[in-house]
Protein backbone atom coordinates (compact mmCIF):
# COMPACT_ATOMS: atom_id res chain seq x y z
CA UNK A 1 0.00 0.00 0.00
CA UNK A 2 2.65 2.16 0.76
CA UNK A 3 4.68 1.48 -2.70
CA UNK A 4 1.43 2.30 -4.47
CA UNK A 5 0.85 5.68 -2.32
CA UNK A 6 4.23 7.03 -3.29
CA UNK A 7 3.94 5.93 -7.12
CA UNK A 8 0.69 7.80 -7.33
CA UNK A 9 2.67 11.43 -5.90
CA UNK A 10 5.58 10.72 -7.54
CA UNK A 11 3.82 10.64 -11.19
CA UNK A 12 2.00 14.49 -10.92
CA UNK A 13 6.07 15.48 -9.71
CA UNK A 14 7.75 13.52 -12.75
CA UNK A 15 5.55 15.25 -15.30
CA UNK A 16 5.72 18.50 -14.23
CA UNK A 17 9.93 18.60 -13.90
CA UNK A 18 9.87 17.31 -17.01
CA UNK A 19 7.60 20.20 -18.87
CA UNK A 20 9.00 23.63 -19.72
CA UNK A 21 10.09 26.02 -16.99
CA UNK A 22 7.01 28.01 -17.32
CA UNK A 23 8.85 30.43 -14.41
CA UNK A 24 12.11 31.28 -16.39
CA UNK A 25 9.64 31.29 -19.90
CA UNK A 26 9.53 35.29 -19.11
CA UNK A 27 12.30 37.23 -19.70
CA UNK A 28 10.43 39.96 -17.42
CA UNK A 29 8.99 43.36 -19.34
CA UNK A 30 10.50 45.84 -21.80
CA UNK A 31 12.22 48.31 -19.58
CA UNK A 32 13.60 44.94 -17.78
CA UNK A 33 15.09 44.26 -20.49
CA UNK A 34 16.44 47.48 -22.06
CA UNK A 35 17.90 48.24 -18.31
CA UNK A 36 19.81 44.89 -18.27
CA UNK A 37 21.09 44.78 -21.53
CA UNK A 38 22.36 48.91 -20.95
CA UNK A 39 24.09 47.63 -17.53
CA UNK A 40 25.74 44.55 -19.36
CA UNK A 41 26.79 46.71 -22.11
CA UNK A 42 27.59 49.51 -19.78
CA UNK A 43 25.86 52.15 -21.84
CA UNK A 44 25.01 54.97 -19.53
CA UNK A 45 25.07 58.33 -21.34
CA UNK A 46 21.16 58.21 -22.55
CA UNK A 47 17.68 58.06 -20.98
CA UNK A 48 15.15 55.30 -20.89
CA UNK A 49 11.71 56.31 -21.59
CA UNK A 50 8.97 53.60 -20.21
CA UNK A 51 5.41 52.62 -20.26
CA UNK A 52 5.28 51.60 -16.42
CA UNK A 53 3.69 53.35 -14.26
CA UNK A 54 5.73 56.06 -12.70
CA UNK A 55 8.23 55.66 -14.87
CA UNK A 56 11.08 58.42 -14.63
CA UNK A 57 11.05 59.47 -18.45
CA UNK A 58 7.54 58.37 -19.29
CA UNK A 59 7.20 56.70 -23.16
CA UNK A 60 4.18 59.21 -24.13
CA UNK A 61 1.70 59.11 -27.27
CA UNK A 62 3.56 62.47 -28.38
CA UNK A 63 6.59 60.57 -27.76
CA UNK A 64 5.68 57.56 -29.85
CA UNK A 65 3.93 59.66 -32.84
CA UNK A 66 7.34 61.62 -33.37
CA UNK A 67 9.11 58.36 -33.74
CA UNK A 68 6.76 56.98 -36.13
CA UNK A 69 6.00 59.95 -37.68
CA UNK A 70 4.20 58.13 -40.86
CA UNK A 71 0.11 58.41 -40.33
CA UNK A 72 -1.12 55.29 -38.65
CA UNK A 73 2.32 53.42 -37.59
CA UNK A 74 1.31 54.07 -33.72
CA UNK A 75 -1.94 52.30 -34.24
CA UNK A 76 -0.23 48.83 -34.84
CA UNK A 77 1.14 49.49 -31.12
CA UNK A 78 -2.25 48.15 -29.70
CA UNK A 79 -0.58 44.86 -28.97
CA UNK A 80 2.29 45.86 -27.49
CA UNK A 81 1.95 44.94 -23.43
CA UNK A 82 5.11 46.97 -22.47
CA UNK A 83 7.69 49.19 -24.15
CA UNK A 84 10.92 50.80 -23.22
CA UNK A 85 13.42 53.36 -25.48
CA UNK A 86 16.87 54.22 -24.88
CA UNK A 87 18.03 57.55 -26.20
CA UNK A 88 21.42 58.23 -26.15
CA UNK A 89 22.16 62.35 -24.96
CA UNK A 90 25.01 62.88 -27.22
CA UNK A 91 24.65 63.62 -30.62
CA UNK A 92 24.45 59.87 -32.45
CA UNK A 93 22.07 57.71 -33.56
CA UNK A 94 22.33 55.36 -30.81
CA UNK A 95 18.97 53.80 -29.98
CA UNK A 96 17.39 50.80 -28.41
CA UNK A 97 14.08 50.07 -28.77
CA UNK A 98 12.28 46.96 -26.70
CA UNK A 99 8.17 46.09 -27.32
CA UNK A 100 6.63 43.22 -25.24
CA UNK A 101 3.75 42.12 -27.15
CA UNK A 102 0.91 40.46 -25.69
CA UNK A 103 1.28 37.51 -27.96
CA UNK A 104 2.76 36.50 -30.85
CA UNK A 105 -0.19 37.47 -33.31
CA UNK A 106 1.16 40.81 -33.93
CA UNK A 107 4.68 40.68 -34.26
CA UNK A 108 5.04 41.22 -37.83
CA UNK A 109 3.30 44.16 -37.61
CA UNK A 110 5.85 45.91 -35.12
CA UNK A 111 8.80 44.14 -37.06
CA UNK A 112 7.50 46.18 -39.81
CA UNK A 113 7.12 49.59 -38.08
CA UNK A 114 10.83 48.81 -36.32
CA UNK A 115 12.31 48.24 -39.68
CA UNK A 116 10.87 51.25 -40.90
CA UNK A 117 12.17 53.13 -38.24
CA UNK A 118 15.66 51.22 -39.07
CA UNK A 119 15.44 52.12 -42.34
CA UNK A 120 16.18 55.85 -41.64
CA UNK A 121 19.15 55.00 -39.44
CA UNK A 122 23.03 53.77 -40.57
CA UNK A 123 23.45 50.97 -38.20
CA UNK A 124 19.92 49.82 -36.74
CA UNK A 125 18.98 46.09 -36.53
CA UNK A 126 15.57 44.31 -35.58
CA UNK A 127 15.18 41.33 -33.83
CA UNK A 128 12.05 39.16 -32.53
CA UNK A 129 12.05 36.73 -30.23
CA UNK A 130 8.89 35.20 -28.99
CA UNK A 131 6.76 38.14 -27.65
CA UNK A 132 9.43 40.74 -27.72
CA UNK A 133 10.83 42.99 -30.82
CA UNK A 134 13.73 44.91 -30.80
CA UNK A 135 15.83 47.86 -32.33
CA UNK A 136 19.21 47.98 -31.75
CA UNK A 137 21.12 50.71 -33.12
CA UNK A 138 24.57 51.30 -30.96
CA UNK A 139 28.21 50.31 -32.11
CA UNK A 140 28.03 47.23 -29.88
CA UNK A 141 24.73 45.60 -32.38
CA UNK A 142 26.01 41.72 -32.94
CA UNK A 143 26.99 41.63 -29.49
CA UNK A 144 23.77 42.96 -27.72
CA UNK A 145 21.86 40.74 -30.41
CA UNK A 146 23.80 37.54 -29.19
CA UNK A 147 22.98 38.67 -25.78
CA UNK A 148 19.00 38.80 -26.51
CA UNK A 149 18.71 35.62 -28.68
CA UNK A 150 19.81 32.76 -26.08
Amino acid sequence: MRKILIFIVLIPLIFTSCGPDLQHSKKGDAEEILRDVLSCFQITDGYVYSTRPLSEYPLSDALLARMFPERGDTEDLFCVNSAAVYFSRRFCENEMIVFELFDISGRDKIVSLLQKRARKKENAVVLSDGVYVYLICTDQNEEISRYLKP
